[in-house]
């Protein structure tokens, strides 16, 4: 306790004003003891910080929460530092400067250190930096993304960046890759720099080991009268996994200030007729997973997955253009006679319409689990129904219980949806994103004989108007958030015909509006909160 003079103490009890004297001496003893309280807050923050419980977490643990800081972003590392994004690259540098700790537990999850997204020229210097931090992954699996766009690929006397001697030498001689995404302006960048790495290499053994390649080009140059040999295609490595992604042909036709014409195809794309794409059969053959981005000629889609009989996952994207699978002729024969895929398990259509489901009635799936179907047009007219027996005939004919199904993007599908989900009995997994349910779906499903879905685990609805509404087009109600729960909830009492119980269904609902969203887990409904996204 501060301690005053006996001469001054007696002021303490009063409310007599103090001389000079008097008030000088009590400045300078409050100005010391605000020193020593900040001396002594001081020292209790780093008591606090000591005793803090960010020194118990282990080190697996805190590598795991830098993982949710950074992983989620594209891990970019650029040699020429950009002020206009943030570079994830450098966060992840910054963390392993708070401290040693932290240094050891970023260098510990080596995770972090296994993809790169490289934007920049690829020197010396920097490739060296990009091995160390590669290198930084251990044993696990290593992912490289390479962006380089020329200014005119055309020009033959025009050199790309991509055609480095560095970035041959890397891939053909640097640690092994298990994925390697290729982004450049056209087919002769990405020959260019393969000729480098054979020519250049003798055993370009890290270039010979990628299993997954993605490439994306911006323009085409491979076009016909070509020679299938001096396809870019057919210098590929070995790879079992291929993600390719074509540039995109304009449509035909614009809607002119927004009208409208019903007889017109404003989905129909140019005439691809010149524009060569040859695929090596050994190469495709030897694929487990194709993606393919192209909004060409279906005809052209067939004719690739003629040869990859040993497909697991196919993912077709295209662009929302009108598709053609060939002439009449061929379109008949292979209606008759189908294409067999034995081994996919998975078949993604995305960024579809109507004429895509021509597709599904020309192919058989025998093995298939996983069906994922993305539209962006009203298909579900009353009386229109061109969606649920292309979908359904497909799997009688493969003879196949799916597991899993996705719909996007159809926002009217009306009654479709309810005489699909009827037709899958099998299904155990069910993601709705983007298609309004109406009272007659659930309704349909509750009576159903036998009980539908009976093995249905999860249900997942995403962008679906949830409120208590009325479709003047299409004359019936939408299915409230509440009797959605009822449904859920009437299934517990609900008994499969040899007596045992439906299996129980967690889902999720989120939509625009949090007001109706909701999660079931284990038969409990949680509401979100009213005033905060869920």
């Amino acid at each position: 306790m501060d301690q005053h003079p006996d001469n001054f103490s007696h002021l303490i009890v009063t409310n007599a004003p103090l001389d000079e004297k008097a008030r000088a001496h009590f400045q300078d003893r409050l100005h010391a003891l605000d020193i020593t309280l900040e001396q002594m807050v001081n020292r209790r923050q780093e008591y606090l910080e000591l005793l803090s419980r960010w020194r118990l977490i282990p080190l697996d643990i805190l590598g795991d929460i830098f993982r949710l800081v950074v992983v989620p972003q594209v891990v970019r590392y650029k040699e020429t530092p950009s002020r206009r994004k943030p570079d994830s690259a450098k966060e992840l540098l910054a963390l392993c400067l708070v401290c040693r700790r932290w240094r050891e537990a970023a260098l510990n999850t080596h995770r972090l250190w296994s993809a790169l997204d490289i934007s920049d020229y690829l020197s010396p210097r920097f490739s060296q930096k990009v091995e160390t931090w590669l290198a930084r992954s251990g044993v696990l699996p290593k992912s490289l993304k390479i962006r380089e766009e020329c200014s005119n690929p055309r020009d033959p006397r025009h050199r790309c960046r991509m055609m480095s001697t560095e970035l041959a030498k890397f891939l053909a001689e640097g640690p092994r890759l298990e994925h390697l995404a290729l982004q450049c302006s056209s087919p002769l960048c990405l020959k260019g720099l393969l000729n480098v790495v054979k020519n250049g290499h003798s055993s370009p053994g890290s270039w010979d080991k990628i299993k997954s390649l993605q490439v994306t080009f911006s323009q085409w140059t491979e076009l016909e009268p070509f020679n299938p040999a001096d396809t870019v295609f057919h210098q590929l490595p070995p790879v079992t996994s291929l993600d390719l992604r074509l540039p995109p042909l304009p449509r035909v036709r614009h809607r002119p200030n927004g009208n409208y014409d019903s007889d017109l195809n404003y989905n129909e794309v140019v005439s691809d007729v010149g524009m060569a794409l040859h695929i090596p059969e050994l190469a495709l053959a030897r694929l487990s997973h194709l993606t393919l981005h192209c909004n060409w000629n279906g005809a052209r889609i067939i004719a690739i997955l003629r040869s990859t009989r040993s497909l697991q996952t196919l993912e077709l994207d295209f662009a929302q253009t009108t598709q053609t699978f060939g002439d009449p002729s061929q379109i008949r024969g292979l209606m008759w006679n189908n294409l067999v895929l034995p081994n996919l398990e998975v078949l993604r259509l995305r960024r579809s319409n109507r004429e895509v489901f021509e597709m599904l009635q020309l192919i058989q799936t025998p093995s298939l689990l996983e069906l994922d179907l993305e539209f962006y047009h009203e298909i579900g007219v009353r009386g229109n129904h061109p969606c649920a027996p292309h979908i359904m005939g497909l799997l009688e004919r493969s003879n196949v219980r799916l597991r899993r199904f996705r719909m996007a993007g159809t926002y009217e599908i009306y009654d479709e949806l309810g005489e699909i989900l009827l037709g899958l009995p099998s299904l155990v997994h069910i993601t709705l994103d983007g298609i309004n349910i109406y009272y007659s779906v659930f309704r349909n499903l509750k009576s159903a004989i036998p009980p539908a879905l009976p093995l249905l685990e999860y249900m997942e609805l995403y962008n679906v108007d949830l409120r208590e509404r009325y479709s003047a087009w299409l004359d019936e109600e939408l299915m409230p958030v509440a009797d959605i729960i009822r449904y859920f909830d009437s299934r517990k009492s609900i008994k499969q015909a040899d007596g045992t119980p439906l299996v129980m269904t967690d889902v999720i609902a989120r939509s625009d509006n949090p007001q109706t969203d909701f999660v079931i887990s284990n038969g409990v409904v949680t509401m979100a909160p009213q005033d905060e996204e869920f």
